[in-house]
């Protein structure tokens, strides 16, 4: 929805109804939308490292999600208070295209609040990161892969699900019950 909004605002509503509204409009929408897309690009990164054997594990973490908000805040308010950090990120982009345009605006600042929607999302996110695990876990379960689908189930605690469930979710695979494992992954949900 952010990217919508900031292409629509960039190259229609600024052009058609230049002002204040268009100007905070399209900050909020970048700051909302620049945390998210730099979590999933170090992803992306990281899954084609992983599938060269170069990295261990590209889900997402938390300090990747803070890291992208963090990064993404002191990168807007460098921008919008000194002119060589906005002139810098200017040409950066514009190596990507176009000639983008990057003002030095402190009352643009008042958008900044919108980077704990990005948060959020990346919340929303890693509250799914445990179940792709359990999924992994599951998939090994039924190839007869032991080994695999504990080391799975160590996974998916690691990656922020309660011990609780867990252990449900260990007996669930064990017992080799389709409603059980269904059950268990509901409460690994939080459903």
């Amino acid at each position: 929805m952010a990217l919508v909004v900031l292409l629509l605002n960039d190259w229609w509503a600024k052009a058609a109804c230049p002002g204040w509204v268009t100007g905070k409009l399209s900050d909020v929408a970048g700051l909302v939308l620049a945390p998210v897309a730099m979590t999933a690009a170090v992803g992306v990164g990281l899954s084609l490292l992983a599938a060269w054997g170069l990295a261990r594990d590209p889900s997402l973490r938390r300090r990747r999600v803070a890291a992208a908000v963090v990064l993404v805040a002191v990168g807007f308010v460098a921008t919008k208070v000194w002119p060589p950090a906005a002139s810098t990120v200017a040409a950066a982009l514009g190596l990507l295209g176009g000639r983008p345009r990057i003002v030095c605006d402190p009352t643009d600042l008042l958008a900044l609040p919108a980077v704990l929607v990005a948060w959020r999302i990346g919340q929303a996110e890693l509250a799914l990161v445990p179940r792709g695990y359990a999924h992994a876990a599951l998939r090994a379960r039924s190839r007869g892969e032991a080994p695999s689908a504990r080391a799975r189930l160590v996974e998916v605690r690691r990656a922020g699900a309660s011990a609780a469930a867990v252990d449900q979710l260990a007996l669930a695979l064990a017992s080799g019950s389709a409603t059980e494992v269904n059950a268990a992954l509901r409460t690994l949900a939080g459903r």
